[in-house]
């Protein structure tokens, strides 16, 4: 085995990120702080971790469990809108039928990820490990490492806070271009590899 890639979720697999915002913003106004709604904070969560940075601008935890409830509650409510990025579940078969091995690494909660997913009939995950499970990627990803020590990891993700933990966990970083941060934001953290297509994710990732 040579290779191992994991997945991000929202803004690599789905499109999401326009809900997403939508009630992070709900959340935090929710709770008061209406010094937080805004897209530019919002983003500057994903700059690292997402919840590390959220008490870093002064949530405590149980504000933070309330704009994360809001999230999970809305992101439930509208599941079924979102789409899957075009080509992407054809690029995770591919890898699958490669037989590389395959996992989802993210912020989302683990059912809520793993429900989607099997309702769009997309497998050959071996694992979906969400925040509920582990909140650090770092700690994940460095797991992942470990369990397969003789494989090259791939992170794949959307975000700068994804190269800085992959980076931090001494794996491979991968961005795409279409979800989160764009692509100047992402240039600035020197990812390994940026994606600017499925079709590209395919061949790179496969080679």
């Amino acid at each position: 085995m040579d290779k191992v890639v994991v997945f991000d979720y929202d803004g690599v697999i789905v499109d999401s990120s326009d809900l997403f915002t939508d009630f992070f913003l709900k959340g935090c106004m929710r709770i008061g702080r209406e010094d937080l709604a805004s897209k530019e904070v919002f983003l500057s969560l994903f700059d690292g971790n997402m919840y590390e940075t959220m008490l870093k601008k002064g949530l405590s935890k149980e504000e933070m469990l309330k704009v994360v409830f809001t999230l999970r509650e809305g992101l439930l409510k509208h599941q079924d809108d979102l789409k899957i990025f075009s080509g992407v579940s054809d690029a995770i078969g591919m890898l699958h039928d490669a037989e590389v091995p395959l996992f989802v690494v993210t912020s989302n909660e683990s059912a809520v990820v793993t429900n989607f997913l099997n309702k769009k009939g997309i497998v050959g995950f071996k694992d979906v490990i969400g925040s509920d499970r582990q909140p650090s990627k770092i700690k994940v990803l460095s797991e992942l490492k470990k369990q397969f020590n003789d494989a090259t990891i791939w992170y794949v993700g959307d975000t700068c806070g994804d190269v800085v933990e992959g980076r931090a966990a001494g794996v491979k970083t991968a961005v795409v271009t279409w979800g989160f941060h764009d692509a100047k934001r992402l240039q600035s953290v020197d990812p390994d590899m940026m994606i600017t297509s499925s079709e590209q994710l395919q061949k790179l990732l496969l080679n």
